[in-house]
């Protein structure tokens, strides 16, 4: 596929206000944040997973003399969770300097997590330095779980033969197998995007790849970075990153790059050109075009967030690798006044919520959380903070590595901030939720669609303008995500029954033409 070139000042068009208000969450800990220090040692998490009961696994590093892996679990209100590991804590130390960089949660309630130790080897005359990654199961209480690897620990060995590796993702696919992806090198070979294929037994998937093993490349003869993955159709895996000069000595000259592998390891070459599409973001030279996080879409769209040199890059590809052209402009939204995207999300109601580190005044080690919000089409949400921008920020310097929504569409964004004081950075969650009206109920942007009443007893009534003429569907959901009613909205008035359900908060959705509103009601 030829590269798609795009000018960045394009980019920024705006849509209608309609929209779920969003606001530090005054029941998560202090006024919406959460920050777990560690003394003496500076702390981050890199990932958060959620677990069916609400509690969030939280993984990452910790560094005094060392770095060495950590994993915390929260209870819903931020609390640390006492019954897991020591007090809520589980400290790893493989290597001696090692960090965890993502997690899953598994059906069987055990924690699967990934990282990347550096290793010392004697050679003559020296020391050999190299990166070694490993993967780590726990049991759910925060034991390692001795029926994997050693000790609850993989030592990965499959890897060994590349001098340069660094794992950075985790995926789960639909018949239980595991997958790590992350880039390789070896000797003066040029950098690949990887993929480690495991059984849930922790053995390795002998019919994936190369004994469990495969390495691609988006275009000849260029380096492929790879920063993150998702599955599509239940087995195939879409890998992002960057295709180009991967050199610290060779000037940037990268372009976004997706990869698309079947379940066995293959490519699939019905998507892209071969299996790979490459997008040039920026015209001129010294460019760094890469994508940095993959979602795909309850429609099937993969939406691919990065950066365009400096500034935020999101783009929308269909199934078979082809831009979408119903999203910003070709498929391609470029965003000069907004950081590159350092994570994103589809929310309930079908916007997309993204976001960046920003750099303040004061040197690079000043920075906040940026959050921006867009339309499903990729237009600006002007109705979310201010011109739809919105700044977390605690300390001098605070950063979201990762972004995870909950079922009643709370938003936690994970990383850390920095204590004036100590000038220690510490673990961070910052979660976001609908402000509540007068009721106690979220304040929700409707469309004109109304629920009533709330909180309500044995029946809801939904009221939905235009009808028959605009279609509609109504999905009662318990906060866990749980499909407990499903049917189509014939009238202006439909009534919707909740006889037999226990007391207590549900999610009703109504799906129209023009997006998915999400309301959270009371039984009593």
């Amino acid at each position: 596929m030829k590269p798609f070139l795009l000018l960045a000042g394009l980019a920024c068009i705006t849509a209608p206000a309609v929209a779920q208000v969003l606001a530090p969450d005054a029941t998560f800990g202090n006024n919406g944040l959460v920050i777990t220090p560690q003394q003496g040692h500076v702390t981050a998490i890199f990932s958060t997973a959620l677990q069916p009961d609400g509690k969030m696994v939280a993984v990452g590093e910790s560094a005094n003399a060392d770095r060495h892996s950590i994993v915390r679990r929260y209870l819903p209100d931020g609390t640390l969770d006492a019954s897991f590991g020591n007090q809520g804590l589980v400290y790893l130390q493989p290597a001696w300097n090692d960090g965890l960089i993502d997690v899953l949660v598994l059906p069987d309630g055990k924690i699967l997590a990934v990282g990347n130790q550096v290793v010392q080897t004697p050679v003559p005359g020296g020391i050999s330095i190299t990166g070694k990654p490993f993967m780590l199961r726990l049991k759910s209480n925060g034991e390692a779980d001795s029926t994997f690897g050693v000790n609850g620990i993989h030592p990965l060995d499959i890897l060994d033969a590349y001098q340069d590796t660094q794992l950075a993702a985790l995926v789960r696919l639909a018949d239980g197998r595991i997958v790590a992806g992350g880039t390789i090198a070896s000797g003066s070979n040029l950098r690949q995007m990887a993929l480690v294929c495991l059984k849930a037994d922790g053995t390795y998937d002998t019919s994936f790849g190369n004994n469990g093993l495969e390495a691609y490349t988006a275009e000849a003869g260029e380096d492929a970075i790879f920063f993150d993955m998702g599955v599509v159709e239940g087995s195939k895996i879409i890998m992002t990153g960057s295709s180009g000069p991967a050199s610290l000595t060779m000037p940037p000259n990268t372009r976004m790059a997706l990869i698309n592998a079947n379940g066995d390891g293959s490519l699939n070459t019905a998507f892209g050109t071969g299996g790979a599409t490459v997008v040039q973001l920026t015209s001129g030279g010294n460019t760094y075009d890469m994508g940095r996080r993959v979602e795909v879409q309850d429609n099937g769209k993969i939406l691919i967030g990065g950066g365009a040199s400096t500034k935020l890059a999101i783009a929308r590809f269909n199934i078979n690798g082809t831009l979408d052209q119903s999203f910003a402009l070709g498929g391609i939204l470029v965003d000069a006044t907004r950081p590159p995207v350092e994570d994103l999300k589809t929310m309930t109601d079908g916007q997309i919520l993204v976001s960046g580190l920003l750099r303040t005044t004061g040197g690079n080690n000043n920075t906040d959380v940026n959050l921006s919000r867009f339309s499903a089409t990729g237009a600006v949400d002007p109705s979310f903070g201010t011109g739809g921008n919105m700044v977390l920020t605690h300390s001098a310097s605070d950063r979201a590595y990762h972004m995870l929504q909950q079922p009643d569409g709370k938003i936690v964004l994970s990383g850390h901030t920095v204590d004036a004081s100590s000038g220690k950075a510490s673990f961070a969650l910052w979660r976001l939720a609908t402000p509540a009206t007068p009721n106690g109920l979220p304040d929700f942007e409707t469309g004109g669609i109304s629920i009533y009443p709330n909180p309500a007893g044995d029946q809801v009534t939904v009221n939905l303008p235009g009808a028959p003429a605009t279609p509609a569907t109504i999905v009662l959901t318990d906060v866990q995500g749980k499909v407990l009613y499903t049917g189509q909205a014939g009238e202006i008035r439909n009534t919707v029954s909740l006889a037999g359900l226990a007391h207590g908060m549900y999610l009703l959705s109504v799906i129209t033409n023009n997006g998915k509103y999400t309301f959270r009601i009371t039984k009593s």
